[in-house]
């Protein structure tokens, strides 16, 4: 999938399907520490590539919320990934349906992290 996502970096639809397919698997406990890396490297390329498509843009989210928890959704906020205010506006909701305390990468010493 990872190689996939790389070799077509171009293809929206690819993109999205993909993103779709990372959260998925990250849910159900099939994603390894070993891919994370990687994973987290094509994410970031899907977010500056991407970012004027709102519905990859919805899923890559996703995918790093579901990956990592709030603070990866903070990490690209801060170090200025984002480009356009849609993207901006789209992490802030991702991070805004999140139930901190809830779920896993959400708990009350993630909190901190989103304020700061």
């Amino acid at each position: 999938l990872l190689q996939l996502l790389e070799a077509k970096a171009d293809h929206g639809r690819i993109q999205l399907y993909g993103c779709k397919l990372m959260a998925t698997l990250s849910r159900g406990g099939s994603w390894g520490e070993q891919w994370s890396e990687k994973a987290m490297a094509i994410v970031q390329q899907i977010i500056c590539k991407h970012e004027s498509d709102a519905c990859v843009l919805y899923w890559v989210l996703w995918v790093v919320q579901q990956m990592n928890g709030a603070r990866a959704l903070v990490a690209p906020l801060q170090s200025g990934v984002f480009k356009l205010p849609s993207s901006v506006v789209a992490a802030l909701k991702s991070l805004g349906a999140i139930s901190f305390g809830q779920s896993d990468g959400s708990g009350p010493q993630d909190i901190p992290a989103v304020i700061g």
